[in-house]
C-alpha cells in the first residue's frame, strides 16, 4: 500500500472491537496460511486510519448502503457498497456526513477502471483505497456531528453530485468491505 504525503491526516485509531465486528476473518488466525499477510492487512489499516487522507464522505442511499467517498488526489468519488444491516446499525440516513480515511495505489497499471479521475488529478495515483473511520474507531473526531466539518467543501459537493447520479442510475458502487 502506498501513501501519499495526507494535507489532511485522518489521526484516528482504530478499534480492534469495531474491526472485529465488520471483518472477524482478520482475528481468526485458522482463517489465514500466512500469519503475515494477517498481520499486513491489520498494520495498512491501522496506518490508513492515522496517517491516511481524511476526506468527505456521504451516504448516498441508505437503504441500500450505498456511499460516496471523495478523494482530492484523482479528484473523484468512489462509490462504496455495504451491507445494508450495517447502515441501519449505524443510523445512516440519506445525506448522512461520514469520514474516510484515504490510502492510495501507484498508477503504474494505470487507474482503476470504476474511478474517473477530475480535472484536479494529480496524476500519481491510479486507485484509493477509503476506510470509512466511522466503521473503524471510537475516536470522537470520526463522529457524524464532527464529519460536519469534515475536510473539503468541494469534497461534499462532490459526494451530494455523485449520490444525485447514483439515484438516478447512473454509476455503479464498488464492495465497501
Amino acid at each position: 500500500m502506498r501513501q501519499a504525503v495526507a494535507t489532511n491526516a485522518a489521526s484516528l485509531t482504530l478499534s480492534d472491537d469495531r474491526l472485529r465486528k465488520l471483518q472477524p476473518q482478520l482475528f481468526d488466525t485458522a482463517q489465514w496460511t500466512r500469519e503475515d499477510d494477517r498481520t499486513r492487512w491489520l498494520r495498512d489499516i491501522r496506518h490508513t486510519l492515522a496517517r491516511g487522507d481524511g476526506r468527505a464522505a456521504v451516504v448516498v442511499d441508505a437503504a441500500r448502503a450505498v456511499v460516496a467517498s471523495y478523494t482530492d488526489e484523482l479528484d473523484c468519488v468512489v462509490l462504496l457498497k455495504f451491507d445494508p444491516a450495517l447502515a441501519l446499525a449505524h443510523g445512516w440516513r440519506d445525506g448522512s456526513r461520514l469520514l474516510s480515511a484515504n490510502s492510495y495505489l501507484s498508477r503504474a497499471g494505470g487507474v482503476a477502471p470504476d474511478l474517473r479521475p477530475g480535472p484536479g488529478d494529480e496524476g500519481r495515483w491510479g486507485n484509493v483505497w477509503p476506510l470509512l473511520a466511522d466503521l473503524l474507531t471510537d475516536d470522537a473526531a470520526a463522529s457524524p456531528r464532527a464529519s460536519r466539518r469534515s475536510p473539503s467543501r468541494s469534497g461534499n459537493v462532490h459526494c451530494s453530485w455523485a449520490g444525485a447520479r447514483w439515484r438516478t442510475g447512473s454509476p455503479r458502487a464498488t464492495g465497501g468491505r
